[in-house]
């Protein structure tokens, strides 16, 4: 099957096991073929970037020049396509700003306009969503969906009491050629070196992002798999996130998020849950 430079993690998993072939003997690695060497890579990554953007609920400004932290977590997530399975797996983190740019969970972005109340900048951000044909056996016959890279405007306010943000995001490898508008509402609660972040928002889909996904091509049908286009769609969220700072360096983190599907994604033959949720917890280290 062919692999678009969208699916960037495709290529990183590939060269990782090139690397570690030289390691083990014949050049081979032992009870791994090259498919689930590449699916495992893929989920390393998407975990990677979930549970940092978990382990970091204050704004890259508020942070000293130069912060870099890295650490070790575990992930759980669920797979919204039927048949696709449930994984657990270990995951290292890492976090890095540097005066008004920043590298965050799956996002990068710099700050035009920053001050105590107001952010105002550009933004990219992973799009992490997608499938191989072989990941379940109802996804047969489908044409691979692949991950991207989105870049937009992201804009926030505080008023004293949480945090709004709005996003907007279009995608800039012409994978899927959608786009997405983000609306959240956050506030942090602290108490000594504890600290929760509850927020809740809301993301619209275009259709092209959401059929891409989520849709079945007319070449693509089978008698239990019929055509499918996807509409655009309007999907609220909320999540958690939780920090306890055992002194200035270690971190004990974690993240709870939920994604609810509209029924334009849910309506769709390859989708089985209505939901998408990941829970993280890890430890890190800021140096």
């Amino acid at each position: 099957m062919s692999r678009k430079i969208g699916d960037c993690p495709y290529f990183i998993a590939l060269r990782l096991k090139r690397v570690l072939a030289i390691f083990v003997q014949d050049g081979k690695l032992p009870n791994m073929n090259e498919r689930e060497f590449i699916m495992y890579g893929k989920m390393i990554v998407l975990a990677t970037l979930f549970i940092a953007a978990g382990s970091y609920s204050q704004p890259a400004r508020e942070q000293a020049d130069g912060n870099f932290a890295a650490g070790l977590g575990v992930g759980v997530g669920n797979s919204v396509y039927k048949g696709d399975d449930t994984r657990v797996i270990a995951v290292p983190l890492i976090r890095y700003n540097y005066g008004d740019f920043y590298i965050s969970g799956k996002s990068l972005g710099y700050n035009i306009i920053a001050d105590e109340a107001f952010e105002f900048g550009v933004i990219g951000q992973w799009r992490t969503d997608g499938y191989d044909d072989d990941d379940s056996h109802y996804l047969k016959g489908m044409e691979d969906r692949n991950m991207s890279f989105d870049g937009g405007l992201s804009t926030s306010y505080k008023d004293g009491w949480g945090k709004t943000t709005l996003s907007y995001v279009t995608d800039l490898l012409s994978v899927h050629d959608g786009q997405e508008l983000a609306l959240s509402y956050g506030k942090r609660f602290s108490s000594g070196n504890f600290s929760v972040t509850p927020s809740v928002g809301t993301a619209y889909k275009t259709s092209n992002l959401t059929d891409y996904y989520y849709g079945v091509m007319n070449k693509e049908a089978l008698p239990n798999r019929a055509a499918y286009k996807c509409g655009e769609s309007v999907d609220p969220f909320v999540n958690i996130n939780i920090r306890y700072d055992f002194n200035p360096n270690w971190s004990a983190l974690g993240m709870l998020g939920c994604e609810f599907l509209g029924s334009e994604i849910t309506d769709s033959p390859i989708v089985d849950d209505n939901y998408q949720a990941m829970l993280m917890a890890g430890v890190m280290y800021s140096f």
